[in-house]
């Protein structure tokens, strides 16, 4: 007699990459691309914030967000935790660049024929 399948935890398949969030600007990111599963993933957890409380997570989609601080810092220790009936993983510990805008200043070349 056989009973149910064995229930598969998330699989972290990382490393966890977030681009430079510029100060002041909404940082979107989604951190669902890093798990796969055997069953599907029922909720996600920001489960270390790397003393940023300005980021979010929206536990149903997983998606990682926040609006940046007004002044540059690396955000280090993050830690994303995905789980569904199978048992929940974390990332690795990533970390987060806020960095300043960058000006530029623009020239105008003009081409005369």
């Amino acid at each position: 007699v056989s009973g149910p399948p064995p229930l598969n935890p998330p699989t972290f398949v990382g490393p966890v990459l977030v681009p430079d969030v510029t100060v002041n600007t909404e940082l979107v990111h989604q951190m669902s691309q890093y798990f796969s599963t055997g069953d599907p993933v029922a909720s996600y957890a920001l489960t270390n914030n790397g003393g940023a409380t300005w980021l979010t997570l929206n536990t149903s989609t997983g998606e990682l967000g926040g609006t940046a601080p007004a002044s540059p810092v690396t955000v280090t220790g993050v830690i994303v935790t995905a789980t569904n009936t199978g048992g929940s993983t974390p990332t690795d510990a990533f970390s987060i660049d806020v960095v300043d805008a960058v000006v530029s200043e623009g020239i105008m070349i003009i081409y005369a024929l």
